[in-house]
C-alpha cells in the first residue's frame, strides 16, 4: 500500500472502497452480460448463495471455494459470515485444485470468470471434474461488487488516469455494426465486441444441470421422503435467512436516513449528496470530530445523540460504525465519510422532500443546532434563502 509495485491494475478489477483510498481508478465499467459475484463449479441442487449457507448448516454442501486476498473475498465473508469458505489462489488453476482435492465443488467469483472457468474446461476436454460436469450455479448475488475499472497508482499523474478513461469510453461507447460509425461491424474496436469474440458467454458449454434426474419411479422411497422433509427444513432455513436479509436492510435504511437528518441539521441539504458542496462537507467533518480531519467513534456517537431526533440504538450505531470504518483503523476520514454519504442517495431525496414540506418555525426549530452555529451574516443568508424556497 505504501510503495507502489506497478503503476497499472488492469483486468475485471473491482471498484472498492479500500481500493478507492489506495488507487486512482478510471471511469468504472461492465462487461456484457453479468459482472456480480456468481457460484459455479459441479454442485448440484442449489438455488442461491442463501442455499447454500443453509445446506452447509445442515452438512449437505462442502465449503466454496473464494480466491485468497481478495477485495470480493473479503467482502463476500463480512456480507455473508454464515458462508463457509476454502481460500486457494485466485486463478482458474487454484480453482480447479481445490473442487479436484475434494475441498470445494463450487466456486465463487465474478460472472466473466465464471464463463471462462467454463470455457477452459471445454476447450481442455476437462469438462467432467471427478466425474461431474462444471457449469454455473444458481442465482448470482443481487448485490454487492460489480463495477471494474482500471487501477492507476497514485504516483501517476492524473493525467494518465484521464487519458486512459477517455480511450475507455471512446472503445465502451463504440457501436458495432453502425455503418456510418467509427466501429462498423467485424471492425474489433469496440470493447463489447472484443470480449464477446472470446465466444465464452454459454454457462451450459460443459453440459452442467443444476437439478439432475437420477431415476424414476411409482413409488416414494425412504429416501426421497427424508429429502422432502430435508428439503422443508432448507426451506425453513431460507425463509429465516431471507426475513434477516430484510431486517438487515431496513436497518440500514433506517441508519442512513438517521445520517442524513443529522447533517441537515447542520448544514442546508439539496435531494442528493451532490448537493453538499465540498467546504460545507469539510466544516461538516470537523464540526463533529476535533478539527483534524478525522472522526473518532466517540466523537461520531455523540453526534448523533440528538435527543430532538431520538435515541440512536446500540446495535444501530455499531453497525453504522462498522460500514464507516472500512479499514478498522479506529477513525473515519474524509473519505470514508463522503463515501458513505455518496450511498444515502434515497435518503436525500427524502428527507429533503420532508423539509419542504415544513413551515418556516418547523424549519428553524429542526435546523436550531446549526442556527446556534452561524454569524449573524450567515443567519440572514438562510432567512433570505428560507423566504425565497416558500
Amino acid at each position: 500500500r505504501t510503495v507502489a509495485r506497478t503503476d497499472m491494475y488492469w483486468s475485471l478489477y473491482y471498484v472498492s472502497t479500500p481500493r478507492q483510498r489506495w488507487n486512482q481508478f478510471t471511469i468504472p465499467y461492465k462487461p456484457p452480460g453479468n459482472g456480480a459475484l456468481t457460484m459455479y463449479g459441479t454442485a448440484t441442487e442449489v438455488r442461491d448463495l442463501d442455499d447454500m449457507i443453509a445446506q452447509q448448516a445442515e452438512g449437505a454442501q462442502k465449503p466454496v471455494c473464494l480466491g485468497s486476498s481478495t477485495a470480493y473475498g473479503a467482502y463476500l465473508q463480512a456480507a455473508l459470515p454464515d458462508l463457509q469458505v476454502y481460500e486457494t489462489p485466485n486463478t482458474n488453476a487454484g480453482f480447479l485444485e481445490g473442487i479436484r482435492g475434494g475441498h470445494c465443488e463450487a466456486i465463487v467469483n465474478a460472472y466473466p470468470y465464471a464463463t471462462d472457468f467454463i470455457a477452459e474446461r471445454r476447450d481442455r476436454g476437462e469438462c467432467g471434474i471427478n466425474g461431474k460436469p462444471v457449469g454455473v450455479i444458481g442465482s448470482s448475488l443481487g448485490f454487492g461488487l460489480s463495477q471494474f475499472a482500471v487501477g492507476v497508482s497514485r504516483e501517476q499523474p492524473v493525467a494518465v488516469t484521464e487519458a486512459i478513461s477517455y480511450w475507455l469510453n471512446v472503445l465502451m461507447t463504440c457501436a458495432p455494426g453502425d455503418a456510418e460509425g467509427a466501429c462498423p461491424e467485424g471492425s474489433g474496436l469496440s470493447l463489447f465486441e472484443q470480449y464477446s469474440a472470446y465466444g465464452r458467454d454459454d454457462p451450459a458449454a460443459c453440459g452442467y444441470v443444476q437439478y439432475p434426474v437420477e431415476g424414476a419411479g411409482n413409488k416414494i422411497s425412504n429416501g426421497a421422503i427424508a429429502g422432502i422433509v430435508v428439503g422443508c427444513v432448507v426451506l425453513l432455513a431460507i425463509v429465516f435467512f431471507v426475513i434477516m436479509h430484510i431486517k438487515r436492510r431496513a436497518e440500514m435504511q433506517r441508519i442512513r436516513e438517521r445520517f442524513v437528518k443529522q447533517v441537515a441539521r447542520n448544514i442546508t441539504i439539496g435531494d442528493s449528496p451532490n448537493t453538499v458542496s465540498a467546504e460545507k462537507l469539510a466544516k461538516e467533518i470537523d464540526h463533529i470530530g476535533s478539527g483534524n480531519g478525522k472522526i473518532t467513534k466517540a466523537e461520531l456517537k455523540a453526534w448523533l445523540q440528538d435527543e430532538k431526533l431520538g435515541k440512536v440504538e446500540e446495535k444501530d450505531f455499531e453497525l453504522l460504525w462498522a460500514v464507516m470504518d472500512a479499514d478498522k483503523s479506529g477513525e473515519v476520514d474524509a473519505v470514508q465519510f463522503c463515501v458513505y454519504l455518496s450511498c444515502c442517495g434515497n435518503e436525500f431525496e427524502k428527507v429533503h422532500g420532508e423539509l419542504a414540506k415544513m413551515t418556516k418555525s418547523q424549519k428553524v426549530q429542526f435546523a436550531s443546532q446549526r442556527i446556534c452555529s452561524l454569524s449573524k451574516g450567515e443567519l440572514e443568508m438562510l432567512e433570505e434563502q428560507e423566504e425565497n424556497d416558500e
